[in-house]
């Protein structure tokens, strides 16, 4: 897969960056595993790191929409 083709996503992925071949998404806790699993049997993944977002993330969404997602 080229670093610039279109990603096809499960509904509720979210992509944050996208920097050549290293792809940033954020998904809900819940729907972690099933996205981790997608993303292993449909892309050829060389590393995979999931990873809770830093806590200033969390506050700053809170802010301003009120809601942790």
């Amino acid at each position: 897969m080229s670093a610039d083709a279109p990603l096809t996503l499960l509904e509720g992925v979210e992509v944050m960056d996208r920097d050549g071949g290293q792809v940033t998404l954020r998904v809900a806790r819940q729907a972690a595993p099933q996205i981790t699993a997608h993303l292993l049997h449909t892309l050829p993944v060389i590393d995979l790191a999931v990873e809770d977002p830093p806590i200033e993330a969390v506050i700053d969404q809170v802010y301003r929409e009120g809601e942790v997602g």
